[in-house]
């Protein structure tokens, strides 16, 4: 789902259930489009790639559900946590680039609010190419192995002003934060645990 070009905005509480369905990322809010390069944004401010507003924005709430997190015990007693998951129930921003000079539109300013994600292997995750200024607001991350995902990567023009604002994750499998990135830039507004 292009955020320059689409907004999900659903009337009511609505579930989009992934539980049958593995190895698959829920929803993906990035430009990873063949023409959507760089240099295609708004002629009036100089095609910069500003994308600018609400990606999703539902009356009511979102929800994300996965094929879920199992939690069981191993012959030492210790509480162990697995899932058959290995998508991400949302990513905000591009993860990819086209070469190493060039890129897609860049994901920026762009606003998810009230979802809910629980049971997927990474609950929510920023992308780590061309995506900046971003927020994640009004939402919950739950019950995922990894409520916010961010793995091994290296990060090309991402980073600044990544965004929870009002955001509760909870009972994660493994770890509420998996980061494992350089260079990103997080702010926490009314954030709990």
């Amino acid at each position: 789902m292009p955020p320059a070009l689409v907004e999900l905005r659903t009337a009511g509480d609505m579930i989009f259930d992934f539980s049958s369905i593995p190895n698959v990322d829920g929803i993906v809010c990035s430009h990873e489009y063949p023409g959507l390069t760089y240099g295609k944004g708004n002629n009036l401010n100089g095609d910069s790639a500003d994308s600018g507003g609400a990606v999703i924005n539902p009356i009511g709430v979102l929800y994300l559900k996965g094929p879920g997190v199992t939690r069981s015990k191993d012959g030492s007693g210790n509480v162990t946590s697995s899932t058959s998951s290995t998508g991400v129930g949302l990513v905000l921003g591009n993860r990819t680039r086209i070469s190493a000079n060039d890129g897609y539109l860049n994901v920026r300013d762009a606003h998810v609010r009230n979802v809910r994600i629980f049971g997927f292997m990474g609950g929510f995750q920023f992308g780590n190419c061309d995506t900046y200024l971003v927020t994640l607001s009004e939402s919950n991350l739950y019950a995922n192995l990894h409520n916010h995902y961010q793995p091994n990567m290296t990060v090309i023009n991402s980073g600044e002003g990544m965004y929870f604002d009002r955001v509760t994750v909870s009972n994660a499998g493994i770890n509420n934060h998996y980061i494992n990135a350089n260079g990103l830039d997080y702010w926490f507004k009314k954030y709990s645990y």
